[in-house]
């Protein structure tokens, strides 16, 4: 239950920043231009967290680097809600990838170890499945947010309930392990 959990709020957050950052970079009052290169920097953010959250979940502490994911994750939105400038909405969008995309590859690394061999590809796509649910569920909580006049800065701070369940279930995960 615990993966399933950080799985759908880590799930939800990531697809809320790939449906809706654009829509929130323009809501603050920057430009078309000004969204399209916060959303590169995030997909760049994306791809260096996956990168770095595998080598850590491979070889460093994992308790630590399931920490600094969503203690990351939770500092990117608190820069893309409340800053008002332009380099900051990009640093916010890049750790926003970084820690979103890279925070859902920390649980791909830790979910099999978490299920018997003789059901792990069973459990593991079950946790999947239910994060998928939060895939869907986030933009249209996003959406509908946005549709009853929340402002960017609300939806954005709507996230960090969910980040701090998802936070916690990892690490709660984690307690108990021998393995790093």
């Amino acid at each position: 239950v615990l993966l399933w959990l950080a799985y759908f709020f880590t799930l939800i957050v990531l697809y809320f920043l790939q449906n809706w950052l654009p829509t929130v970079v323009i809501g603050a009052g920057f430009t078309r231009e000004a969204a399209g290169t916060v959303q590169i920097a995030f997909n760049i953010g994306g791809i260096l967290g996956s990168l770095g959250t595998g080598y850590v979940m491979d070889r460093g502490p994992r308790k630590l680097g399931v920490g600094f994911v969503y203690v990351g994750l939770i500092a990117s939105m608190v820069g893309l809600a409340y800053t008002k400038s332009f380099t900051g909405l990009v640093l916010g969008g890049f750790g926003g990838g970084m820690f979103s995309i890279g925070g859902q590859m920390v649980l791909y690394g830790l979910a099999p170890i978490f299920y018997h061999t003789l059901i792990r590809g069973t459990g593991v796509g079950a946790a999947v499945a239910v994060g998928r649910l939060g895939s869907v569920v986030g933009p249209l909580a996003a959406g509908q947010l946005l549709s009853a006049g929340s402002g960017t800065t609300a939806v954005i701070a709507a996230t960090f309930p969910g980040i701090v369940v998802a936070a916690i279930a990892a690490q709660a995960l984690l307690f108990g392990q021998r393995a790093r």
